[in-house]
């Protein structure tokens, strides 16, 4: 799993361009799923390959399994 975090992705450029760098970062490393975390926001975010599901830390910290 790869998880990306972010204070916030308001900024339309800066969530494009962030967007972009996760996207590729999933394609290159053959990731079947990938999270993004943001401080407070609750989103799905539409990309090429599907939806990146963004939640807030809170929400990430409760469901993340610890892998051993």
């Amino acid at each position: 799993m790869l998880v990306q975090l972010y204070a916030s992705l308001a900024d339309p450029r800066a969530k494009q361009s962030e967007v972009r760098s996760f996207f590729e970062a999933v394609f290159k490393l053959v990731m079947a799923e990938g999270t993004v975390v943001i401080w407070r926001a609750d989103e799905e975010i539409p990309v090429g390959f599907g939806i990146i599901q963004a939640m807030p830390v809170w929400r990430f910290l409760l469901v993340v399994k610890p892998q051993s």
